[in-house]
């Protein structure tokens, strides 16, 4: 995860990173707005719904640890 304000290159560097790792990389650029909410059941759908649009299958423990981050 890339944290930063606008501007800042955050995405670019992420597109780069994932366009050298190759076409198995899915690159799906978010803001933490859209997969965080401050009632949890709600983030919990955001994020099986992020992680079903970028083809992950994990599980959520290991997912819920990143979020805590943003």
């Amino acid at each position: 995860l890339l944290a930063g304000p606008p501007g800042t290159g955050k995405t670019a560097v992420a597109l780069a990173i994932a366009q050298e790792l190759g076409n198995k990389v899915p690159f799906c650029p978010m803001v933490g707005s859209e997969v965080y909410s401050s009632e949890i059941k709600k983030t919990e759908v955001l994020m099986e719904n992020f992680r079903r649009a970028i083809g992950l299958r994990i599980k959520g423990g290991e997912f819920k640890r990143c979020v805590d981050v943003i």
